[in-house]
């Protein structure tokens, strides 16, 4: 009995627990994780049971710190739309301070060969699932995946400059034109004007 109480202690604080001060943590086996909290996850999936409308739904979760994320998921089969042939319908993240963020399958992907990718995609810190939905093949058929992950700053990508800031460059130098060309007109060169007729 104390050790249910114990371990019910230790798992009340680690679910009240800041995500910001959480460990990475992923619910796979073929995780390699760092000591910055950063790591690499594969997995794979064949011959998925069928839940409602004929659907398999597959569901990894994870947590992580603040940092950079990368996911990629790809089906491979003989025939195209076949018995053999896995078809994923909808692939989404959610978690986090994101909602749900729907991962589209990249321009390459055919029907024997689909493709999804995310990446470099910034997030916070905190717990998400990456969801995966499709129809399964009957055999010899399956999906893979990998999800990579550096903890650490996010950079910023914003390297266009606001409105306000170009509206104060353009004002400072509409400024400096007038006051040269002000100049100009008060210092007492002569200015020659030339005319071709």
């Amino acid at each position: 009995m104390k050790r249910l109480v114990a371990a019910l202690a230790v798992g009340s604080a680690l679910v009240m627990a800041p995500a910001s001060q959480a460990a990475t943590t992923v619910a796979a086996s073929n995780t390699d994780t760092a000591a910055d909290g950063s790591f690499t996850t594969t997995f794979s999936d064949a011959n998925m049971p069928v839940g409602p409308g004929g659907l398999f739904t597959r569901t990894l979760d994870f947590t992580t710190l603040a940092g950079i994320l990368g996911i990629s998921i790809e089906t491979i089969a003989n025939y195209p739309g076949g018995p053999n042939d896995t078809d994923i319908t909808r692939v989404w993240l959610s978690g986090g301070s994101l909602g749900v963020l729907d991962i589209f399958p990249t321009v390459f992907s055919m029907d024997t060969d689909e493709q999804y990718r995310l990446y470099p995609f910034p997030v916070d810190a905190g717990n998400y699932t990456l969801s995966i939905q499709g129809t399964p093949a009957l055999e010899n058929s399956g999906y893979s995946g990998q999800i990579v992950f550096s903890a650490g700053d996010i950079p910023n990508p914003s390297a266009v400059p606001e409105p306000a800031t170009w509206l104060l460059l353009m004002t400072g130098l509409g400024m400096i034109g007038f006051a040269l060309r002000r100049h100009r007109a008060h210092s007492g060169i002569a200015q020659v004007r030339v005319r071709l007729a």
